[in-house]
Order: structure tokens, then sequence, then C-alpha cells
């Protein structure tokens, strides 16, 4: 997809797996896409590109907003601004900075906020809506976002709960998208980057499956090629059972237990 602000600007998508499934999903019309990705995958910087993409594109309301505005200052908005200024977008008039907005060509505008203003959370709504770090927030406060926004909401996360709404509210919604992402899908992380990445698995394994390969939590973290999945809910007492697999974790449909998938030796 590419965009223009003027002659002579042009904004194109990456050819990476975080932009390219997550507009997939968009184009399809699914309600809610889901970007569970590692440490260093690029899913929030390739979100933010995305999101810019479809500002120029055509004309939307767009609500970026996580646990803390501290935290989105160091996260979605640097990645908005670096963007911005890269590819020589940004208007210093279009930066309602009070506001914490930004105004588009297109009538777009994209506004920041986190979800400890109250009045933002069950206030006026949106087209798009994406949260940051989706995990840290309760479930109330993603019910009242989504129920005020129109078109799509944006997710991302790291996997670092055993448990979570996320596992058993969202991924088992027929209108999510879920997208996995690793520091291997991200062409642009300097090659010093990914030694240290790598070089968790000599520091930490548990470490180095949860944030970096996306293989279970904790003190449950296996390794994929020694073990496989069972049939079984473990809050069934034993029985076999229907059990949805979202990224490493089971819902089960009887008795709605969550959790990570129980493994066996294959």
């Amino acid at each position: 997809m590419e965009v223009l602000e003027s002659p002579g600007k042009t904004l194109t998508l990456d050819r990476v797996k975080v932009q390219l499934e997550s507009y997939k999903a968009f184009k399809e019309g699914k309600r809610i896409v889901v970007n569970q990705g590692g440490t260093r995958s690029g899913k929030t910087f390739g979100l933010m590109k995305l999101l810019i993409a479809l500002a120029y594109k055509e004309k939307y309301s767009i609500s970026i907003t996580s646990l803390s505005f501290p935290h989105l200052r160091k996260g979605a908005l640097r990645d908005w601004r670096t963007i911005m200024e890269n590819y020589d977008l940004y208007s210093v008039p279009d930066h309602m900075r009070t506001e914490n907005t930004y105004y588009f060509p297109t009538g777009s505008y994209m506004e920041f906020f986190s979800v400890d203003d109250h009045l933002k959370v069950r206030g006026p709504g949106r087209d798009i809506l994406f949260i940051n770090e989706a995990n840290l927030i309760d479930f109330d406060t993603f019910t009242q976002l989504l129920l005020r926004t129109k078109v799509c909401c944006f997710i991302d996360y790291n996997p670092a709960d055993e448990f979570h709404w996320i596992y058993d509210k969202i991924l088992t919604r027929p209108d999510t998208y879920f997208i996995k992402s690793t520091y291997q899908d991200n062409p642009f992380l300097p090659h010093e980057q990914v030694k240290e990445i790598e070089n968790l698995k000599n520091v930490d394994e548990n470490y180095w499956r949860i944030y970096s390969i996306l293989i279970g939590n904790g003190q449950f973290a296996v390794n994929q090629s020694d073990f496989k999945p069972l049939q079984l809910c473990p809050k069934c007492n034993g029985k076999k059972v229907n059990v949805n697999r979202h990224g490493g974790h089971y819902s089960c449909d009887i008795c709605n237990g969550t959790g990570l998938i129980p493994m066996a030796k294959v």
C-alpha cells in the first residue's frame, strides 16, 4: 500500500510480517487484530507505520492508548514521531501538542492518551483503536474502549503472563485475527541486538523461550521439538474435551478454564 501526502512524498509499508498481516486483517474486516510479539519483534513500530499509512489513505479518527502517558511517550508516540520525521511528513502546525493530537491532510486525526484518563476511556469514540501493551490494562477498560470503536481495534503485547483475559476473552472470538512475531521477523534489527537476544539462550533458557521464541511461560516453558500438546483440559479431571489453542494457551469449552496448553513427551 502506497499513500501520498503531497507530490514527492510517499509512505510504503515494509515487507514485514507485522505490517502486512495486520493490513490484511484490516482489509478483511476483522474486528480485533492481535499482535503477540517477542522482544524487538517490531510489533509497535510496525503497527504505528500502518496506522499512519491508513490516516493518509482515508479519513479516520485513530486513538492510540496504553497504561500511562510516560509509557506511551517512550513507546508508540516516539515511534510515531520517528516515522513522521524520517519520511518528512511531520508538520508542526498540524500537531496540537496540548491535546496530544495530530491532524492529517485527509481529515484524519491521531490522538494519544493513557487509560488512566477516564474521561478519554469513557468519552467520545473513534474509527480505529490501538492499545499498546494491552496485557497491562484490565478487561473492563478494554471493553469500554472497544464499545466506542467503530471499525477495528489493534492490540499488541508480550506474552509474559500465564493467565490473561486476552487469551480466553479475545483470542477465542471468531472476529479476531491473531499474529505472532519474534525478533526473526524484524529485518531492521541491528546485528548486535540480534546477538544479545540470542545470547539469552546461554543466560536464562526460560527467558529465551518466553521473550524470544514465544514458547510457554516461566517454569512451564518447553522445547517444541521435544514435546507435543495434549488434547486434555487439566481442569476437567483429565476428561478429553474440545480445547481451543491460541498462541500456546488453551480455553476449555466445558469448564471455561484457561491457561497454558499442557504438554507431554512425544
